[in-house]
């Protein structure tokens, strides 16, 4: 996928399990989003986002679990977003962030396994 563009949506996922996945996106980006997701387990999964932009969004992880993921960003921009993630869990993850910017943010993190 080249592209994809959220503009004020609310989204808010019970479960989403992606197994042995292979995802590159070029450009993806939220605008004034209210993002839930209850439960994201990625298992082996190769994911490239070139460009990954947060603006204005509010987004509540309660449990997230990365196991044997090879995760690369090479921009990712937060801007006046509100993250809370409760269980962050990762296992066996090559993460690698080219560029970070964050700029008027609030991030909580309740729980880890790293």
């Amino acid at each position: 996928m080249y592209s994809l563009t959220l503009l004020s949506c609310d989204i808010t996922l019970y479960s989403l399990t992606l197994l042995s996945c292979d995802i590159t996106l070029y450009s993806l980006t939220l605008l004034s989003c209210d993002i839930t997701l209850y439960s994201l387990t990625l298992l082996s999964c190769d994911i490239t986002l070139y460009s990954l932009t947060l603006l204005s969004c509010d987004i509540t992880l309660y449990s997230l679990t990365l196991l044997s993921c090879d995760i690369t960003l090479y921009s990712l921009t937060l801007l006046s977003c509100d993250i809370t993630l409760y269980s962050l869990t990762l296992l066996s993850c090559d993460i690698t962030l080219y560029s970070l910017t964050l700029l008027s943010c609030d991030i909580t993190l309740f729980q880890n396994v790293i």
